[in-house]
């Protein structure tokens, strides 16, 4: 056996130096041959193969461990195939998209017991990884370039950050379609470094890019402002965290010392009913019975101003919690309760209204002066907020200008339609079920009213209403909140690094390929179909097309089998 073992390696030494899948396709008509009558000579002759070598191929697979039924699918040009198939695929979504260790990738082929007619070695899945690492990013510079070469024109606003692996990594990314424009390490994170890094991503697109969305960093201050001449705009999520920050855990521990006071006074009240009960069911002794019930009624009169105190308290933690939260349902194209488009005025007005509820209750609880510090951090930046519902009015009015529309179709389109659509944009991210199915609601009957046989906008060809949705779409897409794309690929890249500890530049850009083009959201769309407006090639087919057939087992497996 042991002799067997080696004879199986060596042929499979002398076949590796071959293509796999020309060696299938011959064995397969070897075998095909000889149920027609056809020598293997004969074949060897044709296909322009030695004789003793087509008779070693076709031996091969005597010595695999596995039912003859098996070993005849894996060693036909089809089971060839499938095998490939399954060792990319593993290879896709395990090492590359799931980020696993190759060990695991070695682990399922001898689990699956596909390691008697694929390599699983460490050593050669490591290979295989680093291979298609390699094929990710030419397939990413191949799909930009075709794709990008027939793109229609688009203006985007792109939300931007950096994140640590220690080295600084700039990520941006398309808010719209979510697509990653930009990931890279760079030595520096200043404007000008933030400005190249982006024109680079950009270069030959037809792009323009009209806001920046971040946080206030002077970096992406100044790259916006100077180095794209545009404005910054104001990441709501962050205002929210520095009020939260500043007050959130003040105001929890304002509650402690009202209420073990108000643990003291329950604890003095039930003492006193205790007396009281003690008394009552004796003995009693001499003298006077003391008067419990005043006594009492004291204790209770105590424990109610503690109460109040605590109440009072938690009012305040309760009002700047929903002071905060109400930036959010403030800082909106429309108002979610009325459904009606807002105003620049109305958003001020809201956000001042917040503030003021947090400035009392912080003059009420007397915040520390860097909790105010903070507090202030976060109302300087509400100006941009408003300044962000300004940009997209602007935007607004440019953008139905353009259209020339009859006032009746204007007004429909203000009132009906857009807010609408913004309203189902939003259903998609409420807080909750309730939320999101009556937003819904109020949504359907907007576009209901807008889209009536006997309305205005009906009255309009199908193309032109058509062009006007579309309009409204792209128009509603340079309405950002916040940059949540971003931080949430930030948090994924630190899973990578965290499990790798380093991340190369050719692993960082196969990262973003997998995420612009193999990711997929709830509709089937990836980021690159809908940034560049028509879908790119088949990932995994066009890794099938450009990886060799999986390599043989080596010899030293069959030998530690024997």
């Amino acid at each position: 056996m042991q002799a067997q073992g080696s004879a199986v390696g060596q042929t499979a030494a002398r076949t590796r130096g071959r293509d796999r899948a020309s060696v299938a396709r011959v064995v397969a008509a070897a075998e095909a041959g000889r149920r027609r009558g056809v020598s293997v000579g004969q074949t060897a002759a044709a296909e322009g193969v030695p004789e003793s070598t087509l008779y070693r191929w076709l031996g091969d697979k005597e010595w695999i461990d596995a039912p003859e039924a098996v070993r005849d699918f894996f060693g036909s040009p089809e089971g060839l195939a499938t095998l490939q198939d399954i060792v990319v695929a593993a290879q896709l979504a395990f090492v590359q998209a799931g980020g696993c260790g190759v060990d695991r990738m070695s682990e399922f082929l001898a689990l699956s017991r596909l390691d008697r007619f694929a390599a699983a070695s460490h050593g050669e899945q490591h290979g295989l990884a680093t291979r298609i690492v390699t094929l990710l990013g030419e397939y990413g510079d191949e799909q930009r370039e075709r794709l990008g070469a027939t793109m229609a024109p688009r203006r985007i606003v792109v939300c931007e950050d950096e994140t640590f692996h220690p080295a600084t990594c700039l990520v941006a990314i398309d808010a719209e379609s979510g697509l990653i424009l930009v990931e890279c390490y760079r030595e520096r994170r200043d404007g000008a470094t933030w400005t190249a890094a982006l024109s680079e991503a950009l270069a030959g697109l037809p792009v323009e890019v009209v806001r920046v969305v971040g946080d206030e960093a002077k970096g992406l201050i100044h790259h916006a402002r100077r180095g794209l001449g545009v404005e910054h705009g104001a990441d709501l999520f962050h205002v929210q965290h520095d009020l939260s920050a500043a007050t959130a855990l003040s105001l929890a521990r304002r509650l402690e010392r009202p209420r073990e006071r108000l643990e003291e006074a329950e604890a003095v009240t039930n003492a006193w009913r205790a007396h009281k009960t003690n008394y009552a069911r004796g003995p009693r002794p001499p003298g006077r019975p003391m008067d419990y019930d005043r006594r009492i009624a004291d204790a209770l009169a105590v424990e109610a101003d503690r109460r109040a105190d605590l109440a009072a308290a938690e009012a305040d933690q309760a009002a700047v919690r929903d002071a905060v939260r109400s930036l959010s349902d403030a800082y909106h194209v429309v108002d979610l309760k009325t459904g009606a488009l807002q105003s620049v005025d109305a958003l001020r007005s809201r956000l001042e209204e917040a503030m003021a509820i947090i400035d009392a209750v912080s003059d009420r609880a007397r915040l520390a002066s860097r909790c105010r510090e903070r507090i202030d951090k976060a109302r300087r930046v509400l100006p941009k907020l408003v300044a962000g519902l300004a940009f997209f009015h602007g935007e607004l009015d440019r953008a139905l200008a353009a259209l020339d529309l009859t006032p009746a179709v204007l007004d429909v389109v203000r009132t009906e339609l857009l807010p609408g659509r913004y309203l189902a944009r939003t259903a998609k991210r409420a807080r909750s079920a309730a939320e999101g199915a009556s937003l819904r609601d109020r949504s359907h009957a907007l576009l209901a009213k807008a889209r009536a046989p006997a309305g205005a906008f009906m009255a309009l060809d199908p193309q032109t209403r058509d062009h006007i949705e579309r309009v409204v779409q792209a128009t509603l897409a340079l309405f950002v909140r916040s940059t949540a794309c971003v931080e949430g690929r930030n948090g994924h890249l630190a899973r990578y690094h965290h499990g790798l500890h380093r991340l190369s530049n050719q692993r960082l850009k196969s990262l973003t390929v997998l995420a612009n083009f193999y990711a997929r959201r709830a509709d089937g769309s990836t980021a690159a179909e809908r940034f560049y407006g028509r879908p790119p090639d088949d990932l995994f087919d066009w890794l099938i097309d450009h990886l060799p057939p999986p390599a043989r087992p080596r010899a030293q497996r069959f030998e530690a089998a024997a």
